[in-house]
């Protein structure tokens, strides 16, 4: 998920520059699910997308790479503005690795 060109060599310290360097705004968060009767909480961690890709079409594209199942998920041609919000990654014992995507479209009130 770091948006780099394939033949690109990353090295094991590389860090992605954000998009915009305001405070609050670069990162990843992190959340903790608590249940009765777990010993230890589910952690997730959110990635705000934003800030690693300069546009929706990108983001999609990156994903697509991810779940690739030779299918086509998304039009090639998006013309709206990022709406991909989040994307966050999960590991649980029961249910293993799994990625949820956030979105958050533009919607124009009248």
């Amino acid at each position: 998920m770091i948006n780099e060109p394939e033949d690109k060599e990353i090295k094991d310290q590389f860090a992605k520059e954000t998009l915009e360097k305001k405070p609050g705004t670069s990162g990843a968060c992190f959340s903790w699910e608590l249940k009765p009767g777990q010993a230890i909480p589910d952690v997730n961690i959110y990635v705000p997308l934003c800030q690693y890709f300069k546009s929706d079409k990108a983001i999609v594209e990156v994903i697509e790479k991810i779940f690739r199942n030779g299918n086509d998920v998304c039009n090639d041609e998006i013309k709206t503005p990022t709406v991909h919000t989040f994307i966050s990654f999960h590991f649980s014992e029961k249910k293993g690795a799994y990625v949820t995507t956030y979105v958050a479209p533009f919607v124009r009130f009248l």
